[in-house]
């Protein structure tokens, strides 16, 4: 059997007839040229040494496509693409003007995309990111120019309130002058921000619809204008609730000439009243009362 060695693997795996691949555990730095020879070993007495084989590990990717996802007046959202599961961390370096490079973020591989605040409203600005790990650094990424918005006043008293179980309802208070409108963003768990929807001037609400029943969401607002943006409001979340299931095993009797008795079981506990509708023949059906939600 001829045997061999699986670099940066956790496990023996057969490649080949005759043929067994073993992990070498060490971390490589990428672009070095090893060298490699194997000893037998028997009780103690070792064989002369194999001949001298040669690798050099594949180079560390840049990240790519660094881009700006929101511009405000003081703060970036920036995204980036992975290149490669080599990086264990990204780093985040800013310039403006004639300043040399910076740190401004340090976050984990998987991550892709980091908030840059502290800047400057009409300010340009330069960004780059780059893998890490251990002491192994990738290329730089593309450097992405881009320039602050003028500063607006950032709504406040930002609310969110469920107006049914697709169906929210956004308050906040106006504080801008002069802006063309605002816009509303709308992200589940985990997930990226979304730009919903862009209002008049001087709104100070907003109903969003057709959302998804039993499920959770994030909402943020801005002012925004002519190249001008307020900071982003503070954040809300609201989860949704699912509608009620239907109620079961429905039973009208008859107790005498002007009443009926009817009797059934919840659906789901979800239950807060019932409504009760009848119709005579072929009638259009008409709400007779409602009750509360027990059976």
């Amino acid at each position: 059997m001829q045997f061999g060695m699986l670099l940066m693997n956790d496990s023996q795996t057969m490649l080949e007839k005759d043929r067994a691949w073993y992990p070498v555990s060490h971390v490589y730095s990428p672009l070095t040229k090893n060298f490699f020879r194997v000893i037998a070993d028997h009780m103690g007495a070792k064989s002369e040494p194999s001949n001298i084989a040669t690798a050099t590990t594949l180079a560390f990717p840049a990240p790519g496509d660094l881009r700006a996802v929101s511009i405000a007046a003081r703060s970036i959202d920036l995204a980036w693409t992975s290149s490669s599961s080599f990086a264990i961390r990204y780093a985040i370096e800013q310039t403006t003007g004639a300043s040399p490079w910076t740190a401004c973020d340090t976050v984990w591989a998987g991550t892709d995309g980091v908030t840059v605040s502290g800047l400057q409203p009409s300010t340009d600005y330069s960004f780059r990111v780059c893998g890490l790990r251990e002491a192994a650094v990738s290329p730089y990424s593309n450097v992405l120019d881009v320039r602050t918005r003028m500063f607006l006043p950032t709504p406040t008293n930002f609310r969110v309130s469920v107006q049914s179980t697709t169906e929210v309802l956004l308050n906040w208070l106006d504080n801008a002058t002069g802006e063309t409108g605002y816009e509303v963003e709308q992200r589940s768990p985990l997930q990226p921000w979304l730009l919903v929807e862009t209002t008049g001037p001087d709104a100070t609400s907003y109903a969003r619809t057709n959302l998804t029943p039993d499920s959770t969401f994030f909402f943020r607002v801005r002012a925004v204008g002519d190249n001008a943006a307020s900071d982003w409001s503070e954040e809300c979340s609201v989860k949704m609730s699912a509608p009620p299931a239907a109620p079961l095993g429905l039973v009208v009797s008859a107790l005498d000439y002007n009443s009926v008795r009817l009797s059934w079981k919840r659906g789901s506990p979800n239950v807060t009243t019932h409504e009760i509708d009848r119709r005579e023949g072929g009638g259009v059906w008409t709400t007779a009362m409602s009750v509360a939600g027990s059976d």
